[in-house]
């Protein structure tokens, strides 16, 4: 499996939740698929965003090779 440089950031999939909501909107569609979002999981996380991509864009997904 390919890891990321430190200096890429990670994704955790998702927007930023509402302040005084506490809720959290959709997950991208792509977070099974995108090497960002399944680093996290694998314990690689030196810089974490809650979303790298710009909402509604794919600007910033990186497909992830098969396992």
């Amino acid at each position: 499996m390919m890891t990321l440089p430190p200096e890429e950031p990670r994704c955790l999939a998702y927007d930023q939740p509402h302040p005084t909501r506490k809720k959290l909107p959709v997950w991208c569609e792509f977070r099974d698929t995108c090497h960002r979002a399944l680093a996290i999981r694998s314990g690689q996380s030196p810089i974490i965003n809650y979303r790298v991509c710009q909402v509604g864009e794919t600007d910033a997904y990186i497909e992830a090779a098969p396992w």
